[in-house]
């Protein structure tokens, strides 16, 4: 067991596309030809262990060197009549020895099968030259022998001119015919052995190595210096946890601890139909091993075979062995080609394993080494048996336990693989495990093999299992209750993020993030809602309704379908909300998002029922002062929260990632949750907002633009005013948006909110609305702001509308940044704008003229008051009195 190493190479050793499968080797140092190296039993790395025949010679000879042609019909009578299942019983296969021999008489069997239903082939040799080839040769000949009788250069430019034709098409067409012989190359009529047979020759003709220490001369050190150099060649097989890395003493340490491990029965058996599943997707043309049966031999196997090949993988698993006869394979080296031959670094192994091997390692076989020991606990109550596994996230109930008829729901699950798992809703269970009471708790309805105990479940009731002891214990009593261990061969860990995301291991160091949450949460922010009324109750006279009316009125809630089929409750509040004092916040503008886009990284984050995440405040207090869209997420400049969701964009995956890492630390902390079904992470695009953003620019989302494009013609008022605000909801993206739909907005005066008056549409007007739909698919690519890089701004107007563009200076050119377009009202358009000459315009040079101020002669005014009359008798009335005041002159 010393100095060994499992080892793969850096890339697949093939041969054309008819290779054997590359295989994992163990290397043993040291160790001299001729030779076998035994590898231990069932140990493997990723394929199934093989014992490696290091040879000069070739250990594969067809039996049928001539081309056969196989009925395949005969081919699956003979092997029906030929071979019994009385003859593979289980009960006669009672050891590894009983084993060996069945696989061997069953290989046997099917190659002697195989032999009676071929034929030979007569192979038809002779050389046809295609008809434009001849003409070309008749041609050339024809010009040569002109100019040797006439000795003219003209035919002999046309001699050579027809000479380099001919040559370049019989160049083609000997290519051509040597493609179709390469492509044509299988296992089936032995072209592939014919072909191969330059090999031996080339093979058994090693010259002398050379190495540092020497030259190897005899068979016994050129074996030693090739395989010396196979093992340098070859690299450890990393993983990315390191607890996984292969060295010695993990090694020894996993042979002997699964060596010491007693064959068990409890291992699940394989059914045919895996096996069926298995051979219906393997390569037909793949090259056979040393047993010679080819895929295209499995792919023609009776259901009869199916059960014997069935019965033989059964056995396979109970005696924790992988026959010798399917883990033999050939290597030899091959000389790679223009490569100097004397040095060892020059040749390439070529293995050649076993077809019926390695399907038989696909089936369930091949997880021998991949088993797991898990815990069950049954529920006294109902008698449903259920796996506990921590590696679960969620606790899981069996979807065929339920009654009724199953519905998806907004639960998604995934499998270790990452495919998806179906679930159909929750179910609150009251389990009766003899612990400390009936516990009850929240299960998801999945289509699974087996109900699952998870991680949830455990953590919530401080829950330990013990498989040494096959036990669950509580972690607070400290009772315990007995439960069984059994040997499962698939991998029931279920995650609620699937494992072959991009950022799966970030979001896995915040599981609350994730985690559906049946219970309520403690809220660890401080922002709660809270309403405030005035006046007294509400009160509503009772109305008479019909029936139909009535009973929608007794529904105090309403559910609507949500896009991902969930349901969205709906409450009427409309009089409460007549009679509480609003409270608003600012919304952030959509067209501030283009801010924070930056080069390629974008993100997009939604956060589950956002608004039920707020609690209501039971006493009232004043709003806080901060917009909410600023105070969550406030400093993070990558970031722009607007309701629910969460864009953000960074210009490096590295800078993703840590800004990413930042939002899920102020979620954590505030006790948030994210929808991650929703959610879009490190993309390079991402539809946010009603955009689709690029790296490049942003667009209208595509199934928008379709949604306005199949918009009806309006028949009423409000429906042209909803087609208008539709379309001008990217109106920055069109160019004199308001200068076309002028036409429109006139047909909309003096409408009220809801007008459902006929709009009477004219041949223009049509024109025009089916313009504004062709104007919105040809929309503009706008471009992201560059701080720092030059601006223009290109303006235009009309009679009755102006519009400008704002566009920016980048790498290529001019990009527009935004479109912008107003319709003037009617005191714009009524005035005109006229040049007047400067000595001509009286106003203006009244207004920009400077003169100096003139004092206030009170003296003057005093005077002039003396004398008026009607001061004087306003002076001697009672109804006002006057006080005399001191002029600044003293008098």
């Amino acid at each position: 067991m010393l100095n060994l190493n499992i080892a793969y190479p850096p890339t697949p050793t093939r041969f054309g596309y008819n290779s054997a499968n590359t295989i994992d080797i163990a290397l043993i140092k040291n160790f001299y030809y001729p030779f076998t190296i035994n590898s231990i039993d069932d140990l493997s790395s990723d394929h199934n262990p093989v014992f490696l025949n290091f040879s000069f010679k070739l250990a594969i000879e067809p039996p049928n060197p001539r081309a056969v042609s196989t009925d395949w019909y005969s081919f699956k009578n003979n092997l029906n009549n030929n071979l019994s299942l009385f003859d593979y019983h289980p009960n006669d296969i009672n050891n590894t020895n009983d084993l060996e021999q069945k696989i061997s008489e069953f290989t046997d069997a099917v190659i002697e099968t195989h032999s009676h239903a071929s034929r030979p082939i007569e192979i038809d040799k002779r050389n046809f030259t295609p008809l434009h080839i001849n003409r070309l040769l008749k041609l050339k000949n024809h010009l040569r022998k002109r100019y040797h009788q006439t000795l003219n250069p003209i035919f002999k430019t046309y001699y050579n001119r027809a000479q380099s034709d001919f040559k370049k098409e019989l160049k083609k067409y000997n290519d051509d015919i040597w493609q179709k012989r390469l492509e044509a190359l299988n296992t089936t009529d032995n072209s592939l052995w014919r072909t191969q047979r330059f090999f031996k020759n080339k093979r058994s003709k090693i010259p002398s190595l050379n190495c540092a220490t020497g030259t190897a001369v005899t068979d016994q050190q050129k074996a030693n210096l090739l395989a010396t150099n196979l093992k340098n060649n070859f690299i450890e097989n990393e993983r990315e946890n390191d607890s996984y890395n292969h060295n010695d003493e993990n090694i020894n340490s996993t042979v002997n601890n699964f060596l010491s491990t007693p064959p068990t029965t409890n291992i699940e058996p394989a059914l045919p139909d895996e096996i069926i599943h298995y051979i219906k997707h393997v390569n037909s043309k793949k090259a056979p091993g040393k047993d010679l049966i080819t895929n295209r031999m499995l792919k023609n196997f009776p259901i009869k075979l199916i059960l014997i090949l069935t019965i033989l993988v059964n056995k396979i698993l109970k005696f924790n062995h992988f026959p010798d006869n399917w883990k033999e394979a050939i290597i030899f080296p091959i000389n790679k080609p223009g490569k100097d031959p004397h040095l060892a670094t020059s040749y390439r192994p070529i293995s050649l394993l076993s077809t019926i091997a390695v399907d038989a390692a696909e089936s369930p076989a091949a997880e021998i080494l991949g088993r797991k020991s898990q815990l069950f606990v049954k529920d006294k109550e109902t008698g449903c048996q259920f796996l506990v596994d921590s590696g679960a996230d969620v606790s899981i109930l069996l979807w065929t336990k339920t009654k009724g008829e199953c519905q998806s729901s907004q639960y998604k699950l995934y499998a270790a693989n990452g495919t998806e798992i179906p679930s159909f809703g929750i179910k609150i269970l009251t389990l009766y495990l003899c612990l400390r009471c009936p516990i009850q708790w929240p299960f998801i309805i999945a289509k699974v093999k087996r109900g699952i105990i998870g991680a949830d479940f455990l953590k919530k009731f401080q829950l330990l299992i013990d498989l040494n002891n096959r036990k669950l214990i509580d972690g607070v009593k400290n009772h315990s209750i007995k439960g069984e261990v059994a040997t499962v061969k698939e991998n029931n860990d279920l995650s609620t993020v699937n494992r072959a995301a991009k950022y799966f291991n970030l979001l896995n160091s915040y599981p609350d993030l994730t985690k559906p949450s049946f219970v309520n949460r403690v809220v660890k922010h401080r922002i709660k809602h809270h309403i405030l009324t005035t006046g007294q109750p509400v009160y509503s006279k009772v109305r008479q309704l019909a029936p139909d009316k009535l009973k929608l009125e007794k529904q105090e809630l309403h559910l609507i379908n949500k896009k991902d089929s969930t349901l969205r409750p709906c409450v009427d509040y409309m009089r409460l909300n007549a009679e509480k004092i609003s409270d608003r916040y600012p919304i952030p503008r959509i067209e501030d998002f283009y801010y924070i886009l930056k080069d390629s990284f974008f993100s997009k984050i939604d956060l589950v029922k956002a608004y039920y995440q707020i609690p209501m405040l039971r006493k009232t207090k004043k709003k806080l002062p901060s917009p909410p869209h600023l105070a969550l997420l406030y400093g993070l400049d990558f970031v722009f929260p607007y309701l629910h969701d969460v864009p953000v964009a960074s210009s490096s995956e590295e800078e993703h990632s840590e800004n990413l890492k930042l939002i899920f630390e102020r979620f954590q902390q505030d006790g948030l949750r994210i929808n991650i079904s929703k959610s879009v992470m490190g993309a390079d695009q991402v539809e946010c907002l009603g955009f689709l953003i690029t790296a490049e620019c942003s667009r209208p989302l595509p199934e928008k633009v379709q949604a306005v494009s199949n918009y009806k013609l309006p028949e009423a008022i409000h429906d042209l005013r909803t087609f208008l605000g539709m379309i001008n909801f990217y109106r920055r993206y069109l160019k004199d948006a308001f200068k076309t739909q002028a036409p429109l907005h006139e047909l909309l005066k003096g409408a009220k909110k809801k007008d459902s008056r006929k709009g009477h549409l004219t041949d223009d007007t049509r024109r025009i609305f089916e313009k504004c739909k062709t104007d919105l698919a040809e929309a503009a690519l706008l471009s992201f702001p560059r701080f720092g890089q030059p601006l223009s701004l290109c303006t235009d107007a009309s009679d009755f509308a102006m519009g400008a563009l704002l566009q920016q200076l980048g790498n290529k050119g001019w990009k527009p940044l935004n479109f912008y377009s107003k319709k003037l009202n009617e005191t714009q358009t009524s005035c005109n704008i006229q040049h007047i000459l400067g000595k001509d315009n009286v106003i203006a040079d009244a207004l920009s003229r400077i003169e100096s101020i003139s004092e206030i002669n009170f003296d003057a005014i005093a005077k002039e008051q003396i004398r008026d009359e009607e001061l004087q008798q306003l002076l001697h009335s009672n109804s006002l009195k006057f006080k005399p005041s001191t002029l600044p002159s003293g008098k």
